[in-house]
């Protein structure tokens, strides 16, 4: 192979890895821990079937307006608002306009939910909640792993370059 070509390919692979690696960052994921329907219910404040009426973004969290058809536990009027995160990343539920959920709400005051608190839409799984994991932050702080390769590729590539227009 000509080293013009060895040249290219060396510096496109490095290109390549200098992309995939400079963007890296902590992951984020919602984990549950695993809770019953009994458990849910329990630990809920409220806990009513709603049709969502409206949803607003507010910084990182979204409000729910829900029209309220059946109480189940707690008491909530005829509406109420209900936040939740603004993701599902950060265990947010993803509510959709006049679709009708099961809502296991939390909270004093100002009631919210999310994915792992047993919250469904109805006709999808809305009693068998899947059981998951606690959630938890996941840390996030730069590793310095990516900056370290980065460094190696640029080095080998700098090296690799030298030799070749030697």
């Amino acid at each position: 192979m000509p080293s013009t070509q060895r040249f290219s390919l060396t510096l496109g692979v490095a290109v390549l890895a200098l992309g995939f690696f400079s963007g890296a960052s902590s992951a984020f994921a919602c984990s549950c821990a695993s809770s019953t329907p009994d458990e849910q219910l329990s630990n809920a404040t409220a806990v009513f079937v709603g049709t969502v009426k409206n949803i607003s973004e507010d910084g990182g969290k979204k409000n729910v307006e829900f029209d309220v058809s059946e109480s189940k536990k707690g008491s909530v009027g005829d509406t109420v608002t209900v936040t939740t995160a603004g993701n599902e990343a950060a265990c947010g539920m993803d509510f959709e306009k006049n679709k009708t959920y099961v809502v296991y709400a939390y909270g004093d005051g100002e009631l919210s939910t999310g994915l792992c608190q047993g919250t469904a839409e109805i006709g999808v799984d809305a009693v068998d909640v899947p059981e998951e994991e606690t959630p938890e932050p996941i840390d996030q702080k730069s590793s310095p792993v990516p900056y370290i390769i980065v460094a190696i590729v640029a080095f080998s590539t700098g090296a690799l370059f030298k030799r070749l227009v030697k």
